[in-house]
């Protein structure tokens, strides 16, 4: 694809030479997801226990993950704001 592009050599090298920047908070983000994950999990055990029904698993992991990736969004947007005003 490169190619088809008719780009010199040296420009394809440092291309594929270049290192993918990855987000300082991605861990951040992994991290909260991997919580709300056990939380949900916990949390649907529990209530299959007390009410008998085996709905409550998938439904809490879904919810509360589901809730996990939005917050640890928001949080990873409001950190790297705050960074590019303090630079």
């Amino acid at each position: 694809m490169l190619i088809e592009k008719n780009l010199d050599a040296q420009t394809i090298k440092e291309y594929f030479n270049q290192k993918r920047k990855m987000s300082p908070y991605t861990l951040l983000k992994i991290g909260v997801i991997c919580i709300a994950f056990g939380v949900a999990l916990g949390l649907g055990m529990m209530l299959e226990d007390i009410t008998y029904k085996e709905f409550w698993v998938p439904f809490s992991l879904f919810t509360v993950t589901g809730a996990g990736f939005v917050i640890a969004n928001l949080v990873s947007l409001k950190l790297e704001k705050k960074d590019e005003n303090n630079v």
